[in-house]
Formats: structure tokens, sequence, C-alpha cells
């Protein structure tokens, strides 16, 4: 569904988180889908890899059980002041 007219490329899937991470690595996304339905996992350890990966990409996490969306941009600031802090948490 996505695929069809959106000019979006699907590049590849992966089931486990390690090798979701080092897919990301090696071919630098702008976009990662993952699935976050199971309640019985934490997502965020997850979450920080593939941000942390993918400095500027965009991941979607989908809870089509409970139909929501959630996104996180990975971006890396420099901080050396306290207000270089404040600035962020205020953008």
């Amino acid at each position: 569904m996505l695929v069809q007219d959106r000019g979006i490329e699907i590049i590849g899937t992966r089931a486990d988180i390690k090798d979701g991470v080092d897919f990301i690595n090696r071919h630098h996304p702008d976009v990662v889908i993952i699935n976050c339905e199971n309640p019985e996992l934490d997502y965020s350890h997850a979450i920080a890899c593939m941000l942390k990966a993918r400095l500027g990409a965009c991941l979607v996490c989908l809870d089509l059980e409970k139909n929501q969306i959630y996104v996180y941009r990975g971006e890396l600031k420099e901080v050396q002041r306290v207000e270089d802090l404040l600035k962020v948490i205020q953008d």
C-alpha cells in the first residue's frame, strides 16, 4: 500500500532489532518504520539505537493495535552551556 503511487522505495525488512540497526548503518535510509505492537517489549532501547545509527532519519513506530503512530527524529546538537540545553528543550 505504501509503495503504490507514492514514490516510496522499501529497501528492506528486518525482524531482529540488532539486524535492523546493522541494516540502517549500511543503507542509511531516510525513514525507518518499526512495528511497536507487542506490549511485552520495551522499544526505548531499540529506538535509541536506531536513531543513533541514522541521525537525521525519521523513525516511525506503528502500533496498529491501538491505532497510534509515534514519530521520532534523530538529531545531534552540541551543548556547551546551559543556554544551549535550554534552546534544545524550547525548540
